[in-house]
């Protein structure tokens, strides 16, 4: 997240924060919104040629193959909030978290 020197402590809490509530799941309104946004994306990336190759690219190395566009979507629209919910449960609660790396890029030493 981008910050002032000043705001940096408040903004590292915010985002400590909701890295905590994100333990609990996500709600019905962000999965709604996730979805809609990653689709959108998508639908971009089908406009741009170097989009696509980035997007086909990244499938390429962590998937060992490349999905056309409707074959992306079609992956989204298998999702579903319990789902989601219960990966989260699984994959990304308090030791996910405490493994965490915290990195913070300033123009000079900070703190």
């Amino acid at each position: 997240a981008g910050s002032t020197h000043e705001r940096a402590p408040r903004t590292l809490e915010c985002i400590m924060h909701e890295l905590e509530r994100f333990e609990q799941g996500i709600t019905a309104d962000e999965f709604r919104d996730a979805l809609v946004g990653a689709k959108a994306g998508l639908i971009m990336s089908g406009e741009s040629s170097s989009a696509r190759a980035a997007t086909i690219a990244s499938q390429l190395w962590r998937l060992g193959e490349a999905m056309d566009l409707a074959q992306s979507a079609a992956e989204f629209d298998r999702l579903t909030l319990a789902g989601v919910n219960e990966y989260i449960a699984r994959d990304m609660g308090a030791a996910w978290r405490a493994g965490r790396t915290q990195v913070t890029v300033a123009p000079r030493l900070v703190g």
